[in-house]
Protein backbone atom coordinates (compact mmCIF):
# COMPACT_ATOMS: atom_id res chain seq x y z
CA UNK A 1 0.00 0.00 0.00
CA UNK A 2 1.09 3.87 -0.17
CA UNK A 3 2.54 4.27 2.96
CA UNK A 4 4.95 7.53 4.22
CA UNK A 5 4.61 9.79 6.94
CA UNK A 6 1.85 11.91 5.87
CA UNK A 7 -0.18 8.88 4.91
CA UNK A 8 0.67 6.38 7.64
CA UNK A 9 -1.59 3.36 7.24
CA UNK A 10 -2.29 3.32 11.01
CA UNK A 11 -5.75 1.58 10.72
CA UNK A 12 -3.90 -1.24 8.14
CA UNK A 13 -1.03 -1.56 10.14
CA UNK A 14 -2.99 -2.14 13.04
CA UNK A 15 -5.39 -4.91 11.13
CA UNK A 16 -2.05 -6.48 9.69
CA UNK A 17 0.60 -6.94 12.80
CA UNK A 18 -3.33 -8.41 14.17
CA UNK A 19 -3.15 -11.36 11.11
CA UNK A 20 0.67 -11.12 11.07
CA UNK A 21 0.15 -9.83 7.77
CA UNK A 22 3.52 -7.61 6.95
CA UNK A 23 2.15 -4.68 5.63
CA UNK A 24 4.45 -3.34 2.15
CA UNK A 25 4.68 0.37 1.62
CA UNK A 26 5.41 1.93 -1.47
CA UNK A 27 5.58 5.97 -2.12
CA UNK A 28 7.84 5.73 1.21
CA UNK A 29 8.91 9.07 0.54
CA UNK A 30 5.71 10.55 -0.18
CA UNK A 31 3.07 10.07 -3.73
CA UNK A 32 4.60 11.45 -6.74
CA UNK A 33 4.64 15.20 -7.25
CA UNK A 34 2.52 14.76 -10.63
CA UNK A 35 0.27 17.17 -11.05
CA UNK A 36 -2.66 14.92 -12.03
CA UNK A 37 -2.03 13.04 -8.80
CA UNK A 38 -1.19 15.65 -5.91
CA UNK A 39 -2.17 19.07 -5.78
CA UNK A 40 0.60 21.03 -6.73
CA UNK A 41 0.34 23.17 -3.37
CA UNK A 42 0.10 20.37 -0.87
CA UNK A 43 3.56 19.93 1.46
CA UNK A 44 6.50 18.07 -0.04
CA UNK A 45 7.03 15.28 2.39
CA UNK A 46 10.99 15.49 2.17
CA UNK A 47 10.90 18.96 2.67
CA UNK A 48 8.37 19.02 6.19
CA UNK A 49 9.91 21.29 8.95
CA UNK A 50 9.38 18.27 11.63
CA UNK A 51 11.23 15.96 9.26
CA UNK A 52 13.96 18.56 8.34
CA UNK A 53 14.56 19.82 12.07
CA UNK A 54 14.70 16.01 13.21
CA UNK A 55 17.32 15.47 10.08
CA UNK A 56 19.39 18.41 11.19
CA UNK A 57 19.31 17.28 14.88
CA UNK A 58 20.79 13.32 13.57
CA UNK A 59 22.46 14.47 11.14
CA UNK A 60 21.07 12.55 8.73
CA UNK A 61 18.82 13.51 5.25
CA UNK A 62 15.34 13.64 5.05
CA UNK A 63 14.58 10.76 3.27
CA UNK A 64 16.68 8.62 5.98
CA UNK A 65 14.59 10.18 8.97
CA UNK A 66 11.25 9.33 6.35
CA UNK A 67 12.29 5.56 6.00
CA UNK A 68 13.12 4.92 9.21
CA UNK A 69 10.35 6.24 10.83
CA UNK A 70 8.64 3.42 8.08
CA UNK A 71 10.56 0.73 9.24
CA UNK A 72 10.94 1.38 13.06
CA UNK A 73 7.08 0.94 12.80
CA UNK A 74 7.78 -2.91 11.45
CA UNK A 75 6.81 -1.77 7.90
CA UNK A 76 8.31 -2.83 4.90
CA UNK A 77 10.05 -0.41 3.12
CA UNK A 78 10.28 -0.20 -1.04
CA UNK A 79 12.22 2.64 -1.90
CA UNK A 80 13.28 2.74 -5.80
CA UNK A 81 15.65 4.96 -7.26
CA UNK A 82 17.89 5.14 -10.63
CA UNK A 83 20.21 7.51 -9.33
CA UNK A 84 23.13 5.84 -7.60
CA UNK A 85 23.52 8.31 -4.66
CA UNK A 86 20.01 7.83 -3.92
CA UNK A 87 20.42 4.02 -3.48
CA UNK A 88 23.90 4.30 -1.74
CA UNK A 89 21.88 6.25 0.94
CA UNK A 90 18.50 4.23 0.96
CA UNK A 91 20.93 1.59 1.85
CA UNK A 92 22.40 3.41 4.74
CA UNK A 93 19.05 3.39 6.54
CA UNK A 94 19.70 -0.07 7.62
CA UNK A 95 23.33 0.46 8.53
CA UNK A 96 23.28 3.92 10.09
CA UNK A 97 22.51 3.75 14.15
CA UNK A 98 19.39 6.22 13.34
CA UNK A 99 16.83 5.18 16.16
CA UNK A 100 14.11 7.54 16.41
CA UNK A 101 12.84 8.16 20.07
CA UNK A 102 9.00 7.10 20.63
CA UNK A 103 7.86 11.03 21.25
CA UNK A 104 9.11 11.66 17.62
CA UNK A 105 7.83 8.65 16.11
CA UNK A 106 4.05 10.01 17.51
CA UNK A 107 4.50 13.78 16.36
CA UNK A 108 5.86 12.44 12.79
CA UNK A 109 2.20 10.14 12.74
CA UNK A 110 0.38 13.64 13.43
CA UNK A 111 2.42 15.90 10.70
CA UNK A 112 0.14 17.37 8.35
CA UNK A 113 -1.22 15.42 5.49
CA UNK A 114 -2.99 16.69 2.30
CA UNK A 115 -3.09 13.95 0.00
CA UNK A 116 -5.41 14.42 -3.45
CA UNK A 117 -7.40 10.64 -4.20
CA UNK A 118 -9.19 9.57 -7.14
CA UNK A 119 -11.46 6.39 -7.91
CA UNK A 120 -9.55 4.95 -11.21
CA UNK A 121 -13.25 4.77 -12.33
CA UNK A 122 -13.54 7.98 -12.67
CA UNK A 123 -11.83 10.91 -14.69
CA UNK A 124 -9.40 13.16 -13.05
CA UNK A 125 -11.19 16.13 -12.72
CA UNK A 126 -13.64 14.75 -10.96
CA UNK A 127 -10.85 14.33 -7.89
CA UNK A 128 -11.73 14.36 -4.08
CA UNK A 129 -9.20 15.93 -2.06
CA UNK A 130 -8.97 14.60 1.52
CA UNK A 131 -6.93 16.60 4.20
CA UNK A 132 -6.01 15.36 7.24
CA UNK A 133 -4.32 18.33 9.38
CA UNK A 134 -3.43 18.64 12.61
CA UNK A 135 -0.71 20.23 15.06
CA UNK A 136 3.15 18.68 15.47
CA UNK A 137 3.96 19.36 19.03
CA UNK A 138 8.05 17.64 18.40
CA UNK A 139 10.10 20.52 20.21
CA UNK A 140 13.63 20.05 18.94
CA UNK A 141 16.77 21.14 21.27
Amino acid sequence: VECHVYLNQSKMLDYCKSKDIALVAYCTLGSSRDPLWVDQNSPVLLDDPVICAMAKKYKQTSALVALRYLLQRGIVVLARSFNEKRIKEFMQVMTELLVLKHCEISCLRVTIAVMKHHDPKQLVEQSVYLAYVSISQLTIK
